[in-house]
């Protein structure tokens, strides 16, 4: 374990001893360091680098790559600036951020997730890490459960994996495991054909890592932040789904048959471009709707956005 402090006058990392710890000072693995330096160093020369975070709940891993974000840009990291928390966030942190900044994907399960493969959020965001690579950024990508990542990102994407865990001894965080590329590669294999289990892929070392108390208030805000945009993105029980367009369609030649019903079922599918059968058992339904309707009314009875009858 190393205690480092940026010296911003002459650009450079210090390593100090413990008893001299203060402010935004922190502690890490020193075999880390020569490959967060070796990062670095592809970042000048035009190139990106690509770095994978996992493991449980609470073990540690935003901690650990904010202190590698902070570490690969000379502590020019900062969460409101550089963290992703979702889709919505890419255009703003990745179109804002200068050659050589360090970025972290939080929760990249939600935006690189192999389940949602096919969906048009995780072909933006893949699209946007492909293309990205003028930026020469340092990217962190967080995720709990790295099987569930999508291939390109999980093996072509990124050169090494850290997985942080709790000692099972202690019960204290702070403790990570190192996999380089080949050894990352394999562990994903393995892990999409053993329903994310990591077991038979040995890491090249272990390490401890300390606390990052630099921007830690605005850390839990943008976390806090987060977590609403999850629940928000929930909704409630009552929460109405927008319609689909054939939905919409549906409802445009429903409300046409409505206006017209002096005209006949033919000059309305004329109109529509429709079959006049289509035309009639809409007729029929309208007629159902509306006599239910009349019904609901004489016996004083609603109907809230729930779809729960109340009288």
């Amino acid at each position: 374990m190393v205690y480092l402090r940026y010296d911003k006058e002459n650009e450079k990392w210090l390593h100090i001893a413990a008893e001299d710890k203060q402010g935004d000072d922190f502690k890490i693995e020193e075999r880390l360091l020569p490959i967060l330096d070796s990062a670095r160093d592809e970042l000048t020369r035009d190139l990106d680098f690509g770095v994978i975070i996992f493991g449980s709940v609470g073990s540690g891993k935003s901690t650990l790559g904010r202190l590698c974000c902070r570490y690969v840009s000379n502590d020019n990291f900062h969460p409101r600036e550089h963290m992703v928390r979702d889709v919505n966030d890419i255009k703003r942190v990745i179109g804002g951020a200068k050659n050589g900044d360090a970025i972290v994907f939080d929760e990249a399960s939600g935006i690189f997730g192999s389940a949602d493969t096919l969906t048009k959020k995780t072909k933006y965001a893949q699209l946007v890490l492909d293309v990205c690579r003028q930026k020469n950024l340092f990217m962190v990508i967080i995720a709990p459960q790295f099987h569930r990542l999508t291939a390109p990102v999980a093996i072509d994407r990124t050169k090494f994996a850290l997985r942080t865990f709790i000692n099972r001894k202690t019960q204290k965080r702070g403790h990570f495991a190192y996999y380089g590329t080949r050894a990352k590669q394999n562990m994903y294999l393995n892990a999409k054909k053993m329903y994310g289990s990591i077991k038979g892929t040995a890491p090249k070392f272990h390490g401890e890592f300390g606390t990052d108390d630099k921007n830690d208030e605005v850390y839990r805000q943008v976390k806090d932040e987060t977590l609403h945009l999850v629940l928000d993105s929930l909704g409630g029980p009552n929460k109405e789904k927008p319609k689909t367009p054939a939905e919409i369609e549906r409802e445009y030649r429903k409300k046409i048959v409505m206006q017209n019903a002096d005209k006949s079922a033919v000059e309305i599918a004329s109109i529509l471009g429709i079959h006049d059968r289509t035309v009639r058992v809409m007729r029929n339904e309208l007629d159902k709707e509306l006599s239910m309707k009349q019904y609901m009314d004489s016996r004083g009875i609603t109907v809230d956005k729930g779809e729960n009858y109340q009288v």
